[in-house]
């Protein structure tokens, strides 16, 4: 699903993949479907881009610093979830990059800001 992978898009810069649904002739009748054809072809040039963001994470990354390494991810999750705020720290920890102290606030805050229970609330 799109919408989950948005907080990943923006971190890492990639480029939006949308497609719009394909249409066919049996879904359109003369006029009608070739205005969708063109509207169809103008989406795809305008959202295939890549995203480029610039965060300022270190105001948020000094938040934590407080924070032994081994609360982190549920300090986050509990920080950025309002309803069950417990996500399975083996799932963040599997998915993060533990290279620095650094990395892994951001990644284990895109990977929380990425699940359904963060973008339901």
């Amino acid at each position: 699903m799109f919408r989950m992978r948005v907080p990943q898009i923006v971190l890492y810069s990639q480029e939006f993949n949308i497609r719009p649904k394909e249409i066919t002739p049996e879904m359109g009748e003369g006029k009608n479907y070739k205005m969708t054809l063109e509207i169809n072809d103008f989406l795809k040039r305008q959202y295939a881009k890549k995203v480029n963001a610039q965060i300022d994470w270190k105001p948020y990354v000094e938040g934590y610093k407080d924070v032994s390494r081994e609360q982190l991810a549920e300090t986050i999750a509990g920080t950025l979830l309002l309803k069950n705020k417990s996500l399975d720290k083996t799932f963040l920890d599997k998915y993060a990059d533990a290279t620095s102290r650094e990395n892994y606030i951001k990644t284990v805050t895109i990977d929380v800001m990425s699940t359904p229970e963060y973008q339901l609330c």
